[in-house]
C-alpha cells in the first residue's frame, strides 16, 4: 500500500466506532484486505453522509490509518473512502463539499510528496467529483507546492472545474494563477509541459483576450508532449469546437475509474534502478501507455469479463511486440504486419493454453477497432475482419513446439515436467539447453555488414500521433496529471479513457 506521510491520529471516539460490531454501517467491508470492491457498503456509506454530521470525520480517520501505513496488511479504505465522496457528491451541499475537497486536496499533496500514483489518480477524481467547491482548495494547494514535481499536474487538472463555476470571483482568481504560469513558460521559466493543463483551463474559460499568449506558448511547445494541446486550446479560444477537450478522470462514472485501480499496490523500486530500466527499453512505457488506455475505454467494457481481463496482456504485447521487432507504431499496421505479429511472434511467447490462445484473436478485433476510433489506424475494421479469421491459425501456431521461443519453451518443459520433477538439476539442464539452441541459432546466422552512421532514429509517437515519445517526467496524455513514467508507463506487474 502506498503512504502519503500525513500522520493525522484518528480521535479515539472514532476509532471505537469503526470498531463497534453494533455499528448499523459496514465498517468491516472497509477494513477488508482483499476480494472485490465492496460497492453495495459503499453505496450504504455514501447515502448516509449527506445527513450523518459525525461520518465525515470518521471516514476521514478511515483514510488516514490506512494510508498512513507503511508496510504490513492494510484495508482498502485508502481506495473506498474518496470513492464513496464522489458516490455521495451528487446529495452533498457546498459546505460539505468544500470541507471534503479540503481533506481530499490535503491528501493529494502529501501523496504526490510520495509519489504514491494510485492515491493520486484516486483523490483527483474523486475530488473532481466534487465540482468547483473545491476549486479555492486547488489555488492554495497549486501556491504552496515548491515545484512542479508530485501533485503538480494533477492539481492543475483540477483548476478546470472552474469552468463550471458562476463565481466570477473564482473564475478571475483562476484566469489569473493560470495567466502567471503561462507567462512563465512563455519566458521559459517552467516547461511548457507544465503549463498544457493551466492553457485548457484557460481556453475553457473563455479568457479569450490572452489568445496571443497561448499562441506565443503554442510556438514554442513545437514538438514537445503538450504541443497539440496548445494548438487545440487556441483552436477552442477562438470558437471552433468540432472536437471535445481533454477528458478527465471525473467525468467518468466512479465504478470506471475506480475498477482498473483497484487492488493497485504502490511498488518501491530503487530509483536508480526504475531509470535504468526506463532507459533500456523505452518501448515499455509505449506499450503500457497504449494498452492501458485501450482497457479503460468503451470499446473494451463492452468485452465479456474474461476477454477483458486479458485485454491489458494482449494489447500490450501486441505494441511491444510490433515496436520492438517490427519497428512499426500501431498507426503504420496493415494486414502483413498483423500477420506477423499475431501468426509468429506472439504464439513464441503465449503460454500453450488453448483457451487463452483463443482469446487473442476476440481481444485484438476490439483494440483495432479501438485504435480506429481514435483515429490512429486507418483501416482499421477492414483490418479487423482480416484477423477474424486467423484465429485457428493462431492457436495451431501458438501449441506447436516448434514455434516455442527460448523462455516459452523452458517454461513449458518445466510445467510438463509437474511439481516433483523441477529439480535444481532438472531445471539448471533445461535452462542451458536453451542457452545452447540460442548460441546454436546465432551462430548460423548470416555475417552482416554494419551500415554506415545514420540519423538518430524517431522514437514511436504516442497515440493522437504527437510529435515524439512522451519523456519519462512528461505528464500523461490522459489528463490524470500524472507523470508519465508514473501513469500509462507503469510496469506490468501492476493492473493494466477516452483521450
Amino acid at each position: 500500500m502506498e503512504s502519503s506521510g500525513a500522520k493525522t491520529a484518528p480521535h479515539k471516539e472514532r476509532v471505537d466506532a469503526m470498531n463497534n460490531e453494533s455499528s448499523p454501517l459496514p465498517w468491516d467491508e472497509l477494513r477488508r484486505t482483499e476480494g472485490d470492491i465492496p460497492w453495495a457498503a459503499m453505496r450504504t456509506f455514501a447515502a448516509a453522509l449527506p445527513t450523518d454530521p459525525t461520518l465525515v470525520d470518521e471516514l476521514f480517520d478511515a483514510y488516514n490509518v490506512t494510508f498512513d501505513a507503511l508496510s504490513g496488511p492494510v484495508d482498502n479504505a485508502d481506495l473506498c473512502v474518496p470513492a464513496i465522496f464522489a458516490l455521495a457528491a451528487p446529495q452533498l451541499d457546498d459546505e460539505q463539499r468544500r470541507r471534503i475537497g479540503s481533506f481530499l486536496i490535503d491528501r493529494l499533496v502529501a501523496a504526490g510528496r510520495e509519489d504514491a500514483d494510485v492515491a493520486m489518480e484516486v483523490l483527483t477524481a474523486a475530488a473532481g467529483t466534487l465540482g468547483p467547491a473545491v476549486v479555492p482548495a486547488v489555488l492554495d494547494a497549486i501556491a504552496r507546492e515548491p515545484d512542479t514535481r508530485g501533485a503538480w499536474l494533477f492539481l492543475w487538472s483540477l483548476t478546470k472545474l472552474a469552468a463550471r463555476s458562476e463565481d466570477q470571483d473564482l473564475r478571475s482568481r483562476v484566469i489569473q494563477v493560470c495567466v502567471q504560469l503561462l507567462e512563465k513558460a512563455d519566458r521559459g521559466e517552467v516547461d511548457q509541459d507544465d503549463a498544457g493543463h493551466a492553457a485548457w483551463t484557460l481556453a475553457l474559460l473563455g479568457a479569450a483576450e490572452y489568445t496571443s499568449l497561448l499562441q506565443r506558448v503554442q510556438e514554442k511547445a513545437q514538438g514537445v508532449f503538450w504541443g497539440d494541446e496548445y494548438e487545440e486550446a487556441v483552436k477552442w479560444m477562438r470558437g471552433e469546437r468540432d472536437f471535445t477537450p481533454p477528458h478527465e478522470l471525473w467525468e467518468e462514472p466512479v465504478e470506471q475509474w475506480l475498477t482498473p485501480r483497484w487492488g493497485e499496490g504502490e511498488e518501491w523500486p530503487d530509483v536508480e534502478e526504475e531509470h535504468d530500466e526506463e532507459e533500456e527499453n523505452p518501448h515499455e512505457a509505449y506499450a503500457q501507455l497504449i494498452a492501458r488506455t485501450f482497457v479503460t475505454s468503451p470499446v473494451a467494457a463492452g468485452l465479456p469479463p474474461d476477454l477483458l481481463g486479458q485485454a491489458h496482456l494482449v494489447a500490450h504485447d501486441l505494441v511491444s511486440l510490433s515496436l520492438r521487432f517490427l519497428g512499426k507504431q500501431p498507426r503504420e499496421w496493415d494486414e502483413a504486419v498483423l500477420r506477423e505479429l499475431l501468426l509468429n511472434l506472439v504464439p513464441r511467447d503465449t503460454p500453450a493454453d488453448r483457451q487463452q490462445l483463443q482469446k487473442i484473436i476476440p481481444i485484438t478485433e476490439a483494440f483495432l477497432y479501438w485504435l480506429g476510433s481514435e483515429g490512429l489506424l486507418a483501416d482499421a475494421q477492414e483490418l479487423a475482419a482480416a484477423v477474424r479469421s486467423w484465429s485457428d491459425q493462431l492457436v495451431a501456431a501458438g501449441l506447436d513446439r516448434k514455434n516455442w521461443g527460448p523462455v516459452k519453451t523452458f517454461l513449458m518443459t518445466a510445467q510438463e515436467a509437474g511439481p516433483g520433477a523441477l529439480t535444481e538439476e532438472h531445471l539448471r539442464a533445461v535452462f542451458t539447453a536453451q542457452i545452447e539452441a540460442a548460441a546454436q541459432a546465432l551462430a548460423e546466422l548470416p555475417e552482416v555488414v554494419e551500415p554506415a552512421p545514420a540519423a538518430p532514429e524517431e522514437p514511436p509517437i504516442p497515440i493522437r500521433e504527437r510529435s515524439s515519445q512522451p519523456g519519462r517526467n512528461d505528464p500523461c496524455y490522459c489528463g490524470s496529471g500524472r507523470k508519465y513514467k508514473k501513469c500509462h508507463g507503469r510496469p506490468e506487474a501492476q493492473q493494466s479513457s477516452n483521450l
